[in-house]
């Protein structure tokens, strides 16, 4: 099982890292802290985080989906999953910003569940999405363009995890700035800049 399996990672994590190592990390460690961007993000997961399925215009979406791939040892829950009258499966990560700028951690973290869809279904998943709640906007990306990459941070993380000693972490401006676990990370070379508008 995923959950009795330490070397099983989750996919939420997989975008935290992507976001930042460090923060992964810490939350690893059971460190958390919220601001207006969690309490945002939260907002954002309300209507899609309760199971169930319903109907949009000839189309299923199934909510709350537990997804795992035993290949690559990552388990999560995908936040809507819309499923065609053909058969073919579309996951969508509900996000109510794009972070800092970069959707990246976000594509990673959408490709990882149709890494998981595609070994649970066997079948292909050609295309994810994510929806930008705040802009009420859907982002949709080819699966093939980010696999390799999903998979080289899935490693990465499980590096980065399993072994300790990263170093200091170091700031970053505006990522650093959004971050909620800004004041137990701590990176070096913020001191003076941490709280600037800039």
């Amino acid at each position: 099982m995923a959950d009795q399996d330490e070397d099983w990672i989750t996919l939420s994590a997989l975008e935290h890292h992507a976001y930042c190592p460090w923060q992964a990390r810490l939350l690893q460690d059971g460190v958390w802290a919220d601001n207006y961007l969690t309490i945002q993000g939260a907002a954002a997961h309300e209507r899609v985080d309760t199971p169930g399925v319903d109907s949009r215009r000839g189309v299923r979406v199934h909510h709350r989906v537990p997804v795992a791939s035993e290949r690559l040892r990552v388990h999560g829950v995908a936040d809507a999953i819309e499923e065609r009258s053909d058969g073919s499966l579309l996951p969508i990560e509900h996000k109510w910003g794009r972070g800092a700028g970069d959707l990246r951690p976000l594509i990673l973290q959408v490709t990882g569940q149709a890494l998981c869809l595609e070994e649970m279904r066997g079948s292909e998943v050609p295309q994810v999405a994510i929806f930008i709640v705040g802009e009420r906007r859907r982002e949709v990306f080819a699966t093939a363009d980010w696999r390799e990459d999903t998979e080289r941070e899935i490693d990465a993380m499980r590096s980065t995890l399993n072994h300790p000693g990263l170093g200091q972490p170091i700031y970053e401006g505006r990522r650093c700035r959004r971050c909620s676990l800004l004041e137990a990370c701590q990176p070096s070379g913020g001191e003076e800049r941490r709280w600037s508008r800039s």
